[in-house]
Protein backbone atom coordinates (compact mmCIF):
# COMPACT_ATOMS: atom_id res chain seq x y z
CA UNK A 1 0.00 0.00 0.00
CA UNK A 2 1.35 3.50 -0.90
CA UNK A 3 1.38 6.15 1.93
CA UNK A 4 -0.09 9.46 0.79
CA UNK A 5 2.20 12.39 -0.18
CA UNK A 6 2.41 14.63 2.22
CA UNK A 7 2.86 18.50 1.60
CA UNK A 8 6.77 18.85 2.87
CA UNK A 9 7.64 15.31 1.05
CA UNK A 10 5.82 16.93 -2.17
CA UNK A 11 7.57 19.81 -1.99
CA UNK A 12 10.79 18.35 -1.42
CA UNK A 13 10.49 15.96 -4.37
CA UNK A 14 9.38 19.08 -6.97
CA UNK A 15 12.50 21.26 -5.67
CA UNK A 16 14.76 18.34 -6.44
CA UNK A 17 13.06 17.01 -9.77
CA UNK A 18 13.24 21.28 -10.71
CA UNK A 19 16.87 21.37 -9.40
CA UNK A 20 17.92 18.73 -12.16
CA UNK A 21 16.23 19.16 -14.72
CA UNK A 22 16.62 23.02 -14.76
CA UNK A 23 20.39 23.19 -14.19
CA UNK A 24 20.76 21.03 -16.95
CA UNK A 25 18.63 22.80 -19.41
CA UNK A 26 20.29 26.24 -18.34
CA UNK A 27 23.38 25.96 -17.32
CA UNK A 28 24.18 22.46 -19.26
CA UNK A 29 26.33 19.54 -17.41
CA UNK A 30 29.19 21.22 -16.55
CA UNK A 31 28.11 24.84 -15.47
CA UNK A 32 25.65 22.87 -12.96
CA UNK A 33 28.32 21.91 -11.03
CA UNK A 34 28.86 25.20 -8.88
CA UNK A 35 26.03 24.04 -6.77
CA UNK A 36 27.26 20.49 -6.24
CA UNK A 37 29.76 20.52 -2.91
CA UNK A 38 33.32 21.02 -2.53
CA UNK A 39 36.05 20.77 -0.59
CA UNK A 40 35.86 23.92 1.34
CA UNK A 41 39.53 25.08 0.79
CA UNK A 42 39.14 24.07 -3.17
CA UNK A 43 39.22 27.01 -5.37
CA UNK A 44 36.02 26.02 -6.63
CA UNK A 45 34.06 26.28 -3.06
CA UNK A 46 31.41 28.84 -2.41
CA UNK A 47 29.15 28.85 0.44
CA UNK A 48 25.60 28.16 -0.83
CA UNK A 49 27.20 25.05 -1.76
CA UNK A 50 26.71 24.01 2.05
CA UNK A 51 22.85 23.80 1.13
CA UNK A 52 22.00 23.86 -2.74
CA UNK A 53 24.46 20.08 -3.01
CA UNK A 54 21.71 18.57 -0.89
CA UNK A 55 19.12 19.41 -3.77
CA UNK A 56 21.42 18.10 -7.11
CA UNK A 57 21.83 14.90 -8.29
CA UNK A 58 24.26 13.68 -10.83
CA UNK A 59 22.01 11.32 -13.11
CA UNK A 60 18.10 10.31 -13.53
CA UNK A 61 18.69 7.00 -11.34
CA UNK A 62 20.51 9.12 -8.29
CA UNK A 63 17.64 11.39 -8.41
CA UNK A 64 14.90 8.88 -8.56
CA UNK A 65 16.42 6.14 -6.22
CA UNK A 66 16.48 9.35 -3.75
CA UNK A 67 12.58 10.60 -4.13
CA UNK A 68 11.63 6.96 -3.86
CA UNK A 69 13.45 7.05 -0.41
CA UNK A 70 12.07 10.30 0.21
CA UNK A 71 8.49 9.49 -0.82
CA UNK A 72 7.89 6.31 1.23
CA UNK A 73 10.17 7.03 4.53
CA UNK A 74 9.51 10.93 4.52
CA UNK A 75 5.77 10.55 4.23
CA UNK A 76 4.96 8.45 7.39
CA UNK A 77 7.32 10.53 9.23
CA UNK A 78 5.74 13.73 8.12
CA UNK A 79 2.62 12.20 9.49
CA UNK A 80 3.94 11.86 13.75
CA UNK A 81 6.31 15.09 13.15
CA UNK A 82 4.24 17.73 11.46
CA UNK A 83 5.68 19.64 8.39
CA UNK A 84 7.92 21.96 10.62
CA UNK A 85 9.67 18.98 12.61
CA UNK A 86 10.39 16.87 9.91
CA UNK A 87 11.76 19.59 7.59
CA UNK A 88 13.98 20.16 9.97
CA UNK A 89 14.66 16.98 10.65
CA UNK A 90 15.62 16.26 6.88
CA UNK A 91 17.84 19.78 6.60
CA UNK A 92 19.91 18.40 9.75
CA UNK A 93 20.51 14.89 8.54
CA UNK A 94 21.41 16.73 5.21
CA UNK A 95 24.26 18.46 7.29
CA UNK A 96 25.44 15.52 9.03
CA UNK A 97 26.09 14.16 5.93
CA UNK A 98 28.24 17.33 4.53
CA UNK A 99 30.09 16.98 7.98
CA UNK A 100 30.63 13.22 7.37
CA UNK A 101 32.22 13.77 4.06
CA UNK A 102 34.22 16.85 4.92
CA UNK A 103 35.85 14.48 7.74
CA UNK A 104 36.44 12.17 5.20
CA UNK A 105 37.75 14.36 2.88
CA UNK A 106 40.02 15.86 5.18
CA UNK A 107 41.92 13.32 6.79
CA UNK A 108 42.18 11.05 3.45
CA UNK A 109 43.57 13.86 1.31
CA UNK A 110 45.83 14.96 4.21
CA UNK A 111 46.99 11.49 4.75
CA UNK A 112 48.79 11.07 1.66
CA UNK A 113 50.75 14.43 2.07
CA UNK A 114 51.42 17.90 0.66
CA UNK A 115 51.53 16.64 -2.92
CA UNK A 116 48.50 15.36 -3.13
CA UNK A 117 46.08 17.58 -0.79
CA UNK A 118 47.51 20.52 -3.47
CA UNK A 119 45.77 18.14 -6.20
CA UNK A 120 42.47 17.85 -4.72
CA UNK A 121 42.14 20.84 -3.99
CA UNK A 122 42.30 22.14 -7.32
CA UNK A 123 40.34 19.15 -8.54
CA UNK A 124 36.73 18.77 -9.50
CA UNK A 125 36.41 16.56 -6.79
CA UNK A 126 32.75 17.23 -5.72
CA UNK A 127 29.34 15.53 -4.03
CA UNK A 128 26.10 16.30 -4.36
CA UNK A 129 22.29 14.66 -3.62
CA UNK A 130 20.00 13.75 -0.63
CA UNK A 131 21.30 10.49 -0.25
CA UNK A 132 22.07 11.50 3.23
CA UNK A 133 19.00 13.19 3.98
CA UNK A 134 17.61 10.13 3.01
CA UNK A 135 19.68 8.03 5.16
CA UNK A 136 18.41 10.13 8.24
CA UNK A 137 14.89 9.51 7.48
CA UNK A 138 15.95 5.65 7.37
CA UNK A 139 17.20 5.38 10.37
CA UNK A 140 13.73 7.71 11.82
CA UNK A 141 11.58 4.99 10.22
CA UNK A 142 13.37 2.14 11.76
CA UNK A 143 13.46 3.72 14.74
CA UNK A 144 9.68 4.54 15.07
CA UNK A 145 8.03 2.12 13.10
CA UNK A 146 10.56 -1.38 14.04
CA UNK A 147 8.02 -3.52 13.46
CA UNK A 148 6.56 -2.22 10.06
CA UNK A 149 7.18 -4.56 6.87
CA UNK A 150 9.93 -3.48 4.60
CA UNK A 151 9.76 -5.17 0.96
CA UNK A 152 12.64 -4.64 -1.22
CA UNK A 153 12.15 -3.65 -4.50
CA UNK A 154 12.69 -5.09 -6.82
CA UNK A 155 13.50 -8.32 -4.72
CA UNK A 156 10.20 -9.76 -3.20
CA UNK A 157 12.10 -10.01 0.29
CA UNK A 158 9.61 -8.74 3.36
CA UNK A 159 11.42 -8.06 6.60
CA UNK A 160 10.26 -5.56 9.77
CA UNK A 161 12.42 -1.81 9.31
CA UNK A 162 14.23 -2.46 12.29
CA UNK A 163 16.63 -4.83 10.31
CA UNK A 164 17.00 -1.68 7.66
CA UNK A 165 18.73 0.79 9.48
CA UNK A 166 22.45 -2.12 10.62
CA UNK A 167 21.26 -3.28 6.80
CA UNK A 168 21.87 0.46 5.67
CA UNK A 169 24.73 1.73 7.78
CA UNK A 170 26.71 -2.00 7.28
CA UNK A 171 26.85 -1.36 3.84
CA UNK A 172 27.85 2.40 3.97
CA UNK A 173 30.54 1.08 5.72
CA UNK A 174 31.76 -1.56 4.12
CA UNK A 175 31.44 0.61 1.23
CA UNK A 176 33.26 3.46 2.60
CA UNK A 177 36.54 1.21 4.46
CA UNK A 178 39.35 0.81 2.08
CA UNK A 179 38.40 3.12 -1.12
CA UNK A 180 40.64 5.16 -3.06
CA UNK A 181 39.44 8.77 -2.13
CA UNK A 182 38.28 10.42 -5.44
CA UNK A 183 37.70 7.29 -6.67
CA UNK A 184 34.29 6.18 -5.52
CA UNK A 185 31.07 7.73 -6.99
CA UNK A 186 29.47 6.89 -3.70
CA UNK A 187 29.77 9.48 -0.90
CA UNK A 188 29.68 6.37 1.74
CA UNK A 189 30.91 8.33 4.63
CA UNK A 190 28.27 11.38 3.76
CA UNK A 191 25.38 8.35 4.16
CA UNK A 192 26.63 7.36 7.57
CA UNK A 193 27.00 11.07 8.65
CA UNK A 194 23.48 11.49 8.15
CA UNK A 195 21.91 8.48 9.22
CA UNK A 196 24.00 9.47 12.85
CA UNK A 197 23.03 12.97 12.79
CA UNK A 198 19.39 11.15 12.34
CA UNK A 199 20.12 8.68 14.93
CA UNK A 200 21.64 11.90 17.75
CA UNK A 201 18.03 13.98 16.56
CA UNK A 202 15.74 11.46 17.47
CA UNK A 203 17.61 10.59 20.88
CA UNK A 204 17.94 14.32 21.61
CA UNK A 205 13.68 14.27 20.73
CA UNK A 206 12.96 11.53 23.37
CA UNK A 207 15.44 12.93 26.14
CA UNK A 208 13.77 16.48 26.01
Amino acid sequence: MFPPVTPVVKNLIIINVAVFFGTIFIMGLDGRMIFALYYPASTFFRPFQLITHMFMHANITHLLSNMLGLYFFGSALEMVWGPQRFLQFYLLSGLGALLGHLIYWYFSFHAQGPEMYEVFIHSRISMMGASGCVFGLVVGFGLLFPNNPITLFPIPITFPAKWLVPGYIALALFGGVGIDPGQSNIAHFAHLGGALAGFIMILLWKKF
